[in-house]
């Protein structure tokens, strides 16, 4: 078996993967003592980037084949799932930590992304997390801001609000705090739009039982949806291999198979958020990489089919665009991306001289680059540049039209 088939196997429930590898042609292969077929170096490597540790090793031990894999393979596995689940423990004591000094302003909080999601995954390490995503007012971020420096965070500026780190002693780099204020979008985020998240938000009680608030199903699946073309659209995020990772796509099959969406009202709040073009584009990689959309999602569908041209465009230091010249439901599965990245830049950068990289066929250069420079604006990528794009090719879609208007080019 394949490691790219083995792996583009991989959902949210283990016993729906065990039963998907059964019934793949190749289930002979992986079911040999030891699995001589399997390239599974290929499979750790794909398992690290798209954040399956946990959700493999399950998923094997429910198909029965756990005992057939190489012992170094399965303990590498078992030590990053161990590293995922010490960094959630510490994330929520963080959290509970901000809690217990602000506890109204926390609970006036919205908790985004994974944060939230976490609660519908069967276990913390099936949903790997960098950081908590939080939305505060501006009133209540001028409250809180002095207890990061209090409790021994630094800050680092972003586009969306201001990002805090805490240095920590276990692998994987310091704790961190993703801040947002007013609104959730990284790259597009007209200030008439920033109105509905926060009054929006409802009462819910977050992991390690924080009272917070969570954002009502249809704004929740636009947040996570428009997140997976912020980085998929991020020529700076695909150097880093975290331009696309499947546990993201989950989110969104989790969450429409929990949360009942009112696809219409979904729309109509893109359209609103002006973000119908980032929601389209993160709806199409979801279509590209699973296959299809989830169900309730299909009407949705001719929406992923109007911007497949800008979906493979990809934004640079500099602000130009570049069409990768592998498609996405292959280069997801790619085992080394790093030639393609830089091949993409020197192919779509008509002066690359002009954005100052010391080396820039080095990947610790253009992350320096992006630290010291990459916020600038004349120098930054233009991510909401594709979703500008999308939206021209959105013009008139609505999920209930019968006819839907022809790409424009």
């Amino acid at each position: 078996m394949r490691a790219r088939d083995l792996i583009a196997m991989i959902g949210p429930d283990v016993h729906a993967t065990a039963r998907a590898w059964r019934d793949h042609p190749d289930w002979a292969e992986l079911a040999q003592c030891g699995a001589p077929g399997v390239d599974w170096a290929s499979v750790l490597v794909l398992a690290l980037r798209h954040n399956l540790s946990q959700l493999l090793l399950d998923a094997l031990d429910a198909a029965g084949v756990a005992d057939n894999i190489p012992v170094m393979i399965a303990e590498e596995l078992a030590f990053r799932s161990e590293l995922v689940a010490a960094r959630y423990t510490e994330l929520v004591a963080a959290l509970c930590e901000l809690a217990a000094v602000e506890p109204a302003v926390i609970a006036r909080s919205v908790l985004l992304k994974g944060g939230a999601l976490m609660t519908e995954y069967d276990k913390p390490a099936y949903r790997p997390m960098n950081d908590f995503d939080v939305l505060f007012s501006n009133d209540d971020f001028v409250v809180l801001e002095p207890r990061f420096a209090q409790f021994g965070y630094w800050r680092k500026e972003s586009l969306n609000g201001p990002t805090y780190y805490r240095n920590r002693d276990r692998p994987g780099g310091p704790l961190c705090i993703d801040v947002h204020v007013a609104g959730p979008s990284k790259y597009w985020r007209p200030d008439d739009a920033l109105v509905k998240w926060l009054p929006d938000a409802r009462p819910f009680t977050g992991p390690g039982g924080i009272a917070c608030r969570r954002l009502p199903p249809e704004l929740e699946l636009l947040n996570v949806v428009t997140h997976i073309h912020e980085h998929l659209g991020s020529w700076i995020h695909a150097l880093g291999d975290d331009d696309l990772a499947l546990v993201r796509l989950f989110d969104v099959e989790l969450l429409t198979q929990r949360r009942p969406i009112d696809v219409q009202r979904c729309w109509e709040l893109a359209v609103e958020q002006k973000l119908q073009g980032e929601f389209a584009l993160g709806l199409w990689a979801v279509a590209q990489v699973r296959g299809r959309l989830p169900d309730s999602l299909a009407a949705l569908a001719p929406a992923t089919d109007l911007v497949a041209d800008t979906g493979e465009l990809v934004a640079l230091p500099g602000g130009e665009f570049a069409k990768w010249p592998v498609p996405l439901r292959e280069r997801a599965y790619l085992i080394n991306r790093t030639h393609l990245a830089f091949r993409v830049l020197r192919d779509g950068l008509p002066d690359p001289t002009r954005v100052n990289v010391a080396d820039p066929d080095r990947i610790d250069a253009w992350r320096d680059w992006y630290r010291e420079s990459g916020f600038k604006t004349e120098l930054r990528e233009h991510v909401e540049g594709l979703g500008a794009r999308a939206r021209e090719r959105l013009a008139g879609f609505h999920p209930a039209a019968g006819r839907q208007p022809a790409p424009s080019h």
